[in-house]
């Protein structure tokens, strides 16, 4: 089995790229794959983690119990989390994807206090690709 082949045998994330980028598919067969990240796989697996508030870890940028003093960055939180279905290709469109950034946009909030503050340019082109930012 080559290269692709094996890639191909992966998780719905990598096999829409492969498909895109490796191969001479269609590009409905890529949007088929690619629709299958919302829910099969490691997107699925994502989806299925954060709080009724829509938070990953309890919160935006870090997790709620991370005091700052542990060695190390926590990528477990909303942002990071929403930066990584994207990466697997989430649609953002699709149902899973506008009802948890519902969430996150009503109840993401800096850990430093305040009303929601989801406005750092992180934050800020996270939400704009997900469809939340003008």
């Amino acid at each position: 089995m080559g290269v692709v082949g094996w890639l191909l045998e992966g998780d719905p994330a990598i096999r829409w790229q492969v498909l895109e980028d490796l191969t001479d598919a269609p590009p409905e067969d890529v949007a088929a794959e690619r629709a299958r990240v919302e829910h099969d796989g490691w997107g699925a697996h994502l989806l299925s983690l954060p709080g009724p508030d829509g938070l990953w870890a309890g919160g935006a940028c870090f997790p709620a119990a991370y005091t700052g003093g542990e060695p190390g960055q926590p990528w477990t939180a909303t942002m990071h989390t929403l930066q990584t279905l994207q990466i697997l290709g989430l649609d953002p469109t699709s149902e899973a994807a506008r009802r948890t950034i519902a969430l996150v946009a009503k109840n993401g909030r800096w850990e430093n206090a305040g009303p929601s503050r989801w406005n750092s340019l992180r934050a800020l082109r996270v939400l704009e690709w997900w469809g939340q930012v003008a």
